[in-house]
């Protein structure tokens, strides 16, 4: 799965309660940018990323950047286990 492909499905599992404000590559990787319309919001759409990535087998060694708080793919699936 490309970036693009990504982005669209997370425009999908995010629309009306949020939004992917940006992508960008470089040579470590690549990013998507989502800002979120509420706390609430942000729980139900990281958990839909979560089991959208495992879905699509995406890597370990990705990153999520929460208000400024780096945490990995593994620390979220351990904070949202029950909700997984």
């Amino acid at each position: 799965m490309g970036l693009d492909e990504l982005e669209d499905e997370i425009f999908g599992l995010i629309e009306g309660q949020g939004d992917v404000t940006g992508t960008g590559t470089g040579e470590s990787g690549w990013n998507i940018d989502i800002e979120f319309e509420s706390a609430n919001s942000a729980n139900f759409i990281i958990i839909s990323i979560l089991k959208s990535f495992r879905r699509h087998g995406i890597s370990d060694s990705v990153m999520f950047n929460i208000d400024g708080n780096r945490r990995t793919l593994a620390d979220l699936d351990e904070m949202y286990a029950e909700s997984l």
